[in-house]
């Protein structure tokens, strides 16, 4: 069975990540917030970046 992320500690889920892609090819990243309420503009900004990532990632 696996776990859902959330049932993880914070250090374990980019291990949890990599183990649930190892059979596939694909690659995890993770994307660390601050907590609480994001002004529209850091949204944006944080939203862009992972989409670039996810395009340029297969390039690497």
């Amino acid at each position: 069975m696996s776990l859902r992320h959330d049932d993880l500690e914070h250090a374990d889920r980019a291990t949890w990540a990599r183990n649930e892609l190892a059979d596939q090819d694909a690659a995890a990243f993770i994307v660390e917030l601050p907590g609480g309420d994001l002004p529209a503009d850091q949204v944006i900004r944080h939203a862009d970046t992972v989409a670039t990532i996810a395009v340029e990632l297969p390039m690497l």
